[in-house]
């Protein structure tokens, strides 16, 4: 009559049961962190609801920019152009909406579009020709960094911002925005 094997570290039993903990360690680690991850800091806490400002350009036309701020780090961006007739275009108005991902880091506000893999190529591909085709001809045609936009925050109080972005092509701070808050979070409820 055989003897069962016992419970030791080297037996088929033992392996399993250390695997089964190591498993269930590396699951709670990974949790923990991504709990830590995803909380928002104070400053983001701050930047959660509506916010819009309305940019007026040389020609009378209007851009009305609202950004939504989500706690789950989601946004939705959301433009509405107003065009004034001119001799290219008639007078239309023009909307745009997206989403997006949002963080702040280091007093930045990070927004990146979410978009599949092959849109992400797509647009890098685009830029990175652009680029190369300005730094060739010595022009200067802008090259959007639509993948990740990112702003130096300024002068926040509780219904208001200055966001001052920044171009990757220039590597300059070249703009600077006023956002409002058109809703606090519990309004949007």
């Amino acid at each position: 009559m055989s003897q069962p094997v016992p419970d030791t570290p080297t037996s088929p039993t033992g392996r399993r049961r250390r695997w089964l903990i190591a498993l269930l360690l590396l699951a709670g680690v990974g949790g923990a962190l991504f709990y830590v991850h995803s909380r928002l800091n104070p400053l983001e806490r701050q930047m959660v609801g509506r916010w819009g400002y309305v940019e007026t350009y040389d020609d009378g036309s209007t851009c009305e920019r609202m950004w939504e701020m989500r706690s789950d780090r989601t946004c939705c961006v959301h433009n509405t152009f107003r065009w004034t007739a001119n001799a290219r275009r008639a007078a239309s108005v023009e909307e745009q909406s997206s989403e997006a991902t949002w963080y702040i880091r280091d007093g930045r506000l990070i927004v990146d579009p979410e978009r599949p893999l092959l849109d992400r190529m797509d647009s890098w591909q685009f830029q990175t020709f652009r680029r190369v085709r300005n730094t060739l001809t010595g022009t200067k045609v802008r090259t959007d960094d639509s993948w990740i936009s990112n702003g130096r925050l300024s002068e926040m109080t509780h219904d208001s911002v200055i966001v001052i972005w920044w171009d990757p092509d220039k590597q300059i701070e070249y703009s600077s925005n006023r956002w409002m808050r058109t809703e606090t979070p519990a309004e949007a409820e």
